[in-house]
């Protein structure tokens, strides 16, 4: 079953003739997303395996160190469910983590795994493999989740 999304991707022109404007269009999403760790697992293997730009090992490596703080957190939801208040509790939880230095992980470290959660959430396609979030509805207030 698929529920509608408003999202503003076309133009239509104005009855004057003049510039193109957007306007809102109805967008199918899919009731039911994967959990975040199985897109992890499909965007690991797509990122590093793709023609254009794939990601280096290290950079891969890179982005599942991030992902090693939230996975315990948010690895079992579904992408839908990714939301600024479900981030909120994550990022509460991750300030309550301690690193090997003694501390909370370091805002650049929480920064990073933000990128990351939403880099992975974003790369979600549905069965005809349209990007279902658009970058627009990738971002993240960052004053909103608490990360800083």
């Amino acid at each position: 079953m698929l529920t509608p999304s408003l999202t503003t991707t076309e133009t239509k022109s104005n009855s004057e003739g003049g510039p193109r404007i957007p306007f809102i269009t109805r967008r199918k999403v899919p009731a039911v997303q994967p959990m975040f760790s199985e897109q992890l697992r499909r965007w690991a293997v797509e990122a590093t395996s793709r023609e254009h730009r794939p990601i280096s090992y290290a950079t891969l490596q890179k982005y599942l160190s991030y992902l090693k703080w939230a996975l315990p957190a948010i690895g079992d939801t579904r992408l839908d469910q990714i939301n600024e208040s479900l981030l909120e509790d994550v990022f509460v939880y991750l300030k309550k983590q301690t690193t090997q230095r003694g501390g909370p992980p370091a805002p650049l470290t929480l920064e990073g795994i933000l990128k990351t959660i939403l880099l992975v959430k974003g790369s979600y396609r549905d069965e005809a493999g349209a990007l279902v979030y658009l970058k627009r509805e990738r971002r993240v207030d960052r004053g909103n989740v608490g990360l800083w």
